[in-house]
This record gives structure tokens, C-alpha cells and sequence, in this order.
């Protein structure tokens, strides 16, 4: 059964429900009867991947996340923890059931005990640039998925190759090859 508590801080203004719903209540004070009755707010998901609201108070709006008011209304936070874990990983599942206050370092944990986050290594992590290695002719010898994956496998000192690889070029040659990002190598073709 779905429950409603005020948003704390706009208390009389808004309420969120213990299913991640959250409507203006009606201020009373207009003339328009349609500010007169509770209204669902509409959720938009951000960036991130989570629900958010944009909520007004004395004429200034503010956005917050659906998660974090659920949290506030309904789940007692005596360890005084900062952040909102979703237990079952969906970031727009707001359910109070599946919230829960934990710390950041709990919530890195979580992430990466329930397969949500991996630590990717060379061309598997999305950061990672690939890097062309070439003989001093300019002829491809190996393609590697990062510049660390050079470091770990060949032990060579990454300032001088990430120096051959930058767009000015501040060395020609490090190690005794020529060095180069695969996406500028591209462009440059």
C-alpha cells in the first residue's frame, strides 16, 4: 500500500511515497482550482541514470533525487551515513524496500560485489585510449588498449610515450619507436 510523507524542507508543498512517487499537495491559496489538489510531480531520469524532481519553494526551484527524499522520509539513518544504496542495483527502483543508508565506500563496495561495477583494465575500460606502436619507417607493429597496459606488459616509462602520442608531438621517438593514439593515427590517414 502506497504511503505519502512531507518532503522534509517543503513540508505543506510536497510528499514523497514509499514507492518512489512524489506530488505537489496543493497550496490552497490560489484562485486556479487546479493548484488546489495533490498533483503528481513528473520523475525525469538524469544523467546518471536516476529519477530526480525539480521542486519549488518561495519562488527558487530546486532539483533532487527521488532516491535521497525516500530515504529522508522513510528510512531512520541513526549511523548518520551520506549516501543511498540501492540494494538490487536499479538506480529508478525507489521502493523503500530496496534503499537503504550506507557510506560511500559501502556503496563502491556493494557495486562491485553485485557485478555492477567491474574494474576494467586496457581496452576494456571506456577511459582507456588505444596506442599504435610503430617501427622508426612508421609501419604498425602493435596495437595496445592503453598506455598502462604498456607500463605492465613492457615495464617502458609512459611520460615519453604519452609525449610521441599528444597532437604536438613534443618527442619523435621513445624506447625506439614511434608512438601514436589510434584515433589520431585514424584521423591523420
Amino acid at each position: 500500500m502506497e504511503k505519502w510523507k512531507d518532503i522534509i524542507g517543503y513540508e505543506g508543498l510536497y510528499e514523497v511515497s514509499n514507492i518512489g512517487n512524489v506530488r505537489s499537495k496543493g497550496n490552497g491559496n490560489s484562485t486556479n482550482p487546479q493548484h488546489c489538489v495533490a498533483k503528481p510531480i513528473t520523475l525525469r531520469l538524469k544523467g546518471a541514470g536516476y529519477y530526480q524532481v525539480k521542486l519549488f519553494k518561495n519562488g527558487e526551484r530546486k532539483y533532487h533525487m527521488v532516491h535521497r527524499l525516500v530515504g529522508f522520509a522513510f528510512i531512520t539513518n541513526k549511523e548518520l551515513k551520506s549516501q543511498i544504496n540501492h540494494k538490487d542495483g536499479n538506480k529508478i527502483n525507489n521502493c523503500v524496500s530496496n534503499l537503504e543508508w550506507a557510506t560511500p565506500s559501502e556503496n563502491i563496495k556493494h557495486s562491485f560485489d553485485t557485478g555492477l561495477n567491474i574494474k576494467a583494465k586496457g581496452k576494456d575500460n571506456p577511459q582507456s585510449l588505444a596506442v599504435l606502436q610503430l617501427d622508426i619507417n612508421g609501419k604498425i607493429i602493435k596495437e595496445w588498449g592503453s598506455i598502462k597496459q604498456i607500463l605492465r606488459e613492457q615495464g617502458y616509462n609512459t611520460v615519453g610515450i604519452i609525449k610521441c602520442c599528444k597532437k604536438e608531438k613534443r618527442y619523435k621517438t621513445a624506447y625506439g619507436y614511434k608512438w601514436e593514439y589510434k584515433h589520431l593515427y585514424a584521423q591523420a590517414q
